[in-house]
């Protein structure tokens, strides 16, 4: 099998030139090619370029029969229908990512995840808003990943050598989320399942009896206001708002003001749930020593 050389720009790297740099390693892996038959070069000249088999984030072309994937050209490299236009992560993602025996849903769900916040950022995209409170910087994979240069006194560590650190950082990252859309593709229809079983006694109340993704499923559920599942340490049952929507904190129906703060005796007096444990001071989670406890917690909850 011949080599392939991966051109991607040379100087100061981000997210966007190292996601989509692994993507295409992950592409190229999964098509039977060795570490060793992968070159990847960093530079702008334009004869290196012209004779990469893969440039990514430089030269001023897409086209993806070529291999070709950069948005810097005058008009970019078009925009998804809500309007964020793709960076050189999101080409390759899309171009790549089908061919990789990926599902169409776990390719949407990273695209939504991980990749359109690194591509709107890219294209100098504030996706964020105006921050409830005062902040100095908001510390992003952006700001993790320029972590990684050089400082302006380092000696013996060159921009390159931090792209070439930096990339199988970045693989991890993928390569999780890759798992966990796998995870939540699978996950999300127990719990629709399960829903189905107990909705015609308890509509406002989703009842998990495992650590199931459920985010995208109470998309298509107005009715539950909260979440009653096994608490992570296998100790503990534990109730949970719902989100009016996943980017956001802002909850379908909050637990009791009263409940703020308290804990063990003092929480079981007020609420009458023996077991009750603990409820966080912002009012999101209601924990209980067993799923009998953090329903009660949770029906209460809904007569408030």
């Amino acid at each position: 099998m011949e080599r392939k050389t991966i051109i991607v720009h040379s100087g100061g790297f981000h997210a966007d030139d190292l996601f989509a740099t692994d993507v295409t390693l992950t592409y190229l892996e999964k098509k039977g090619y060795q570490k060793e038959q992968i070159n990847i070069v960093r530079t702008r000249d334009p004869e290196l370029i012209e004779k990469g088999d893969i440039v990514l984030d430089v030269g001023g072309i897409l086209n993806p029969e070529k291999f070709r994937f950069d948005h810097h050209q005058e008009g970019g490299a078009g925009t998804r229908e809500n309007g964020i236009p793709y960076a050189a992560f999101g080409l390759a993602w899309k171009f790549f990512a089908p061919q990789m025996e990926l599902s169409d849903y776990v390719i949407r769900h990273v695209d939504e995840k991980l990749v359109q916040t690194i591509d709107a950022l890219d294209n100098g995209i504030d996706v964020f808003g105006v921050p409830e409170v005062e902040i100095p910087y908001r510390y992003t994979i952006q700001g993790a990943i320029y972590s990684l240069h050089p400082t302006w006194n380092e000696i013996g560590y060159s921009v390159d050598d931090a792209f070439f650190r930096a990339l199988p950082i970045v693989h991890t990252f993928l390569e999780r989320e890759i798992a966990q859309a796998f995870g939540e593709e699978s996950g999300q229809l127990i719990a629709r399942e399960q829903y189905e079983l107990t909705k015609h006694e308890k509509p406002e109340l989703l009842i998990l009896d495992g650590h199931y993704p459920y985010s995208r499923v109470v998309e298509s559920m107005p009715d539950v206001q909260f979440v009653v599942k096994p608490s992570e340490d296998g100790e503990n049952w534990k109730a949970r708002t719902i989100r009016k929507n996943r980017s956001g904190f802002n909850a379908r129906k909050l637990f009791p003001e009263e409940w703020a703060g308290k804990s063990n005796e003092e929480l079981a007096d007020i609420t009458g749930v023996p077991d009750a444990k603990f409820v966080h001071n912002k009012r999101f989670i209601a924990v209980a020593g067993s799923k009998e406890g953090a329903l009660a917690l949770a029906e209460k909850s809904l007569k408030h």
